[in-house]
């Protein structure tokens, strides 16, 4: 329950998409509130094995379920293709399957995506050789789509099953081709909606802004090497050693290939497979080579620049690497004979190997992701519970690091930030507004959120890096021990005005906070002795003991033993953590009484900023290339707002008004959402750079608003607007001046 990654995103994914019934939903709300539910970073596919385990069965049962599937999968279907692809003898075929268990180090991140290699590679040499139809290949595609999302594995799969073909099995390449895309045709058919989605939500996206990955002249810019790199990469051993062994190894493996094929006509067999496992393992090393491709592809799909490419190696790596190091080890016992206590002396290093493989990674992140963050009880934040039931309305919460936002979306409330990959741009930029005091008083941090150069951490939006790390997170006047006794202060980290505005009523912290406006709504029962330093991108805990100044007088030993035995005591009670209210808050709907038109986006985003909470509250910003639909008012009126439905693609609001108004809807704009006010259909208008606004009138009480993707059934009517306002002479602070309405919306069926 302790592998890497549970604690952070991945398993809390699988509880937030189970919450409230939101499993098959096109959309859930709490995940960066506008992200399209199928194309969120990780394991989302709703028609998955690990969803089921995880709707179905109690937290650490579901993971460790899978985590038992994942390494059996792996291990079983790697020795079976040892063996009936190459004729290795059971001994040989075991040892690559554990092989291939020790490079994968599976999590529930990979689903069974990584370890279902040679299950898919196994599949379809039974599909070739047996000859079934190919409705029967397609069928299985389909079947084994269930393992697998678009996101983590299709066209990586697909691409090394056509290069495994041709190239390791090139006797029955051609006639295997035809099954290999009836396969593909049912495994893309399978994970379909996760397609869609990426494809609708991607142009719009932070991916279209980010650069494109760089060629440079060095041993990592031209070729990968790392398999698994937030796995492998925290142990420096594991890292050097998975790094720096597998494919030096795989090239001296060839001298002995080839010297076999000379001198053992036997094994001449062996050493040619072997060969063409490395051929194919050289191909998928080349880095240039494929950010070449991409960087074609990229001319014809803008976003495609930003798609990490490291998997089409990192998914078959830790399988070919198992299979290239089986077949030299095969060739070599077999045709340099080394003597019985050689022998002996092989098998007893290959049994340590495998032995410090499988152990090490689990020693290594025992203290550190296992005793911060163990078992289900660290899903069980009683204190949110009683957040989600005594609030009525609509409200997001945001987590200050080191605490993980995961722990908020597994308990079903919406979160402001988080894991993705696919949260919309205009969010991104709203973002680094809120972050824009910690990068005036912590530069380092806009290294990592948004550096001049190169590509910033794409897959999250974080309140800040670490609160107590001296590299990232604290300030230059600040001192963790002071702080956690008084609370770290927040108003010069992120501007809480914009966390106003996109209606965070709470935030949450492992550790004491303080700034204007903040109240305490819980505490924990044991409050934080000394503060414990996290990486901001893993949630690694580097410094867990209490600095040499709180130390008891104790032996070593004697003191780790109490403190494991405090943490475990207090993880078994499940995880408590500090909440605060923002006063304040805007609520996810509200009319607002002026609205003021900027040049551009910049423009938009700096007024916003300039805001206090009564002008966020009275305010919307457009800017001028949105403000054609805003009729001629300067003044709007006030209302009441009744949330009637709130579901994850339909919200049902009741409105009370005595004038024509404007309503502002805090959800994160997507040119997807639909409205309906009475009946009858509106342009929703994009406003504060990353909201939604909506004109009504006198007397209109019914507002719907329904999420209508284009995959989806909703999608199918199509939508125009009217001719864009030409003129760009508007100011920036003054109201709107008078002109004529824009007429009705026009709809096509």
């Amino acid at each position: 329950m302790y592998g890497y990654g549970e604690g952070l995103e991945h398993v809390a994914v699988h509880l937030a998409l189970a919450e409230n019934g939101r499993n098959f939903s096109p959309w859930a709300p709490f995940l960066l509130g506008g992200v399209d539910r199928f194309a969120f970073w990780g394991p989302n596919d709703p028609f998955n094995l690990q969803v089921l385990l995880f709707r179905v069965l109690p937290t650490w049962l579901a993971n460790g379920s899978h985590r038992f599937l994942q390494y059996f999968v792996a291990i079983y279907f790697a020795a079976l293709v040892a063996q009936t692809r190459f004729g290795l003898p059971m001994g040989w075929s075991a040892f690559a399957g554990l092989l291939h268990g020790c490079f994968g180090y599976f999590t529930a991140v990979e689903m069974l995506v990584h370890p279902g290699v040679p299950l898919m590679i196994w599949l379809l040499d039974f599909l070739v050789r047996a000859r079934h139809t190919l409705l029967i290949a397609l069928l299985a595609g389909l079947g084994y789509s269930t393992l697998t999302s678009f996101a983590q594995s299709d066209p990586y799969l697909i691409a090394f099953a056509i290069g495994w073909f041709a190239i390791v099995k090139s006797s029955n390449g051609v006639f295997g081709l035809p099954h290999i895309l009836a396969f593909s045709l049912g495994l893309v058919a399978g994970d379909c909606p996760q397609i869609f989605a990426v494809l609708s939500n991607a142009p719009f996206s932070q991916r279209t802004a980010l650069p494109p990955e760089a060629i440079t002249f060095s041993l990592d810019g031209l070729f990968y090497r790392q398999l698994h790199f937030d796995y492998f990469n925290q142990d420096p051993v594991l890292r050097a050693f998975t790094m720096n062994f597998p494919a030096p190894a795989l090239v001296l493996g060839c001298f002995l290939a080839l010297a076999a094929r000379h001198r053992r006509p036997d094994l001449a067999g062996v050493a040619l497979a072997y060969l063409r496992v490395f051929t194919l393992f050289a191909l998928l090393s080349q880095r240039w080579l494929l950010l070449l491709a991409q960087s074609e592809l990229s001319n014809l799909v803008p976003w495609a620049a930003s798609i990490g490419m490291s998997r089409f190696y990192a998914v078959p790596a830790a399988f070919m690497i198992a299979m290239g190091l089986t077949l030299i080890g095969f060739i070599g016992w077999r045709g340099f004979a080394p003597s019985s206590m050689a022998r002996r002396i092989l098998v007893a290093f290959a049994c340590l190997f495998i032995a410090g493989m499988i152990i090490r990674p689990k020693v290594f992140h025992f203290q550190t992701h296992g005793l911060y963050g163990w078992g289900e009880k660290n899903y069980q934040v009683a204190a949110l519970d009683e957040v989600k039931q005594t609030e009525r309305e609509p409200f997001r919460v945001a987590s200050v690091l080191p605490l993980q936002p995961a722990y908020a979306y597994g308990q079903g409330l919406e979160t402001a930030d988080g894991w993705s990959n696919l949260y919309p741009l205009a969010y991104r930029e709203l973002w680094l507004q809120v972050l824009a005091p910690l990068f005036e008083h912590a530069p380092r941090n806009r290294e990592i959120f948004d550096p001049p150069n190169g590509r910033p951490q794409d897959h999250y939006v974080f309140l800040g890096a670490d609160l107590v790390n001296p590299s990232v997170g604290t300030l230059p006047d600040e001192d963790p021990k002071i702080a956690i006794r008084e609370g770290f202060d927040v108003s010069r980290r992120f501007n809480l005005d914009l966390l106003r505005m996109l209606n965070v009523k709470f935030l949450l912290s492992e550790y004491p906070l303080r700034a204007p406006g903040l109240q305490l709504a819980h505490a924990p029962k044991e409050r934080p002795q000394w503060p414990l330093s996290h990486d901001w991108a893993t949630g690694y805990v580097t410094a867990p003991f209490p600095p040499s100044d709180q130390r008891d007088s104790r032996s070593r030993v004697v003191r780790a033993v109490s403190h494991y035995r405090r943490a475990l005591t207090r993880m078994s009670r499940g995880k408590d953590i500090f909440i605060y209210r923002l006063t304040g808050s805007m609520p996810r709907f509200r009319f607002v009484e002026t609205i003021l038109v900027a040049p551009n986006k910049t423009a938009v985003l700096d007024t916003l900023a300039s805001f206090d909470g009564p002008h966020h509250e009275a305010t919307a910003v457009v800017e001028q290339s949105e403000a054609y639909t805003v009729p001629a008012r300067g003044v709007f009126a006030l209302g009441t707002i009744r949330v009637l439905r709130y579901a994850p693609d339909e919200i049902l609001l009741e409105l009370e008004n005595p004038g024509a108004g404007f309503l502002v809807i805090a959800n994160t704009f997507n040119p997807y959402w639909r409205a309906e006010v009475d009946g009858r259909h509106r342009a929703l208008i994009r406003v504060n750079h990353a909201q939604s606004g909506l004109l009504t009138y006198p007397a209109e009480r019914l507002v719907r608003l329904v999420y209508a993707p284009p995959y989806w059934p909703r999608g199918a009517l199509r939508w125009t607007r009217p001719p864009t306002d030409s003129r760009s002479d508007r100011g920036l602070t003054s109201p709107l001046e008078p002109r004529h309405d824009p007429g009705p919306i026009v709809v096509e069926r």
